[in-house]
């Protein structure tokens, strides 16, 4: 019990309580606007936030096409979730999946033509609810700052 004890003490006193404290107040805030953000975008345009946020993905990249795995990577979630997600908006029509060309072993997904037209639908609305939950508790210099902050963030730990 006493070995325990000095273990217990050693790991509570080596504790940076501080850098706790920054990092779940970062998720905490990411999280809270992720959870608005989201609720505001599927009250005005229907999509869930994650069908949105892969859809925009997609949208707008370079070829308006993605390799499976690297949008997964993007989104965050978990190689099944992401999977089973994209069969429900294949199956809503949304998008399309097909065997890359350049790697028969690695698949596409792409845009349907109708979730072209409900992304540049969904688009009109993104602003509104952004301004809402984001940018208008900044002041634009500090928006400049936390985006310098976050892509650094972001490029160190990819």
């Amino acid at each position: 019990m006493q070995l325990f004890h000095l273990v217990y003490c050693l790991v509570v006193t080596n504790f940076d309580t501080e850098l706790f404290d920054r990092i779940g107040l970062f998720l905490e805030a990411a999280s809270y606007l992720q959870r608005n953000f989201y609720q505001g975008l599927e009250s005005a345009t229907g999509l869930p936030g994650p069908w949105f946020e892969t859809m925009v993905r997609i949208y707008r990249s370079q070829l308006r096409c993605v390799r499976v795995g690297e949008l997964a990577q993007q989104v965050t979630f978990p190689a099944s979730t992401f999977s089973r997600m994209l069969d429900r908006m294949e199956e809503a029509g949304l998008v399309e999946r097909e065997t890359d060309p350049s790697n028969r072993r690695a698949t596409l997904v792409r845009l349907s033509s109708g979730g072209i037209v409900q992304i540049e639908e969904a688009l009109r609305s993104h602003d509104p609810i952004a301004r809402a939950y984001f940018s208008s508790k900044l002041e634009p210099s500090e928006m400049e700052i936390l985006e310098g902050l976050c892509r650094r963030i972001r490029d160190l730990n990819i």
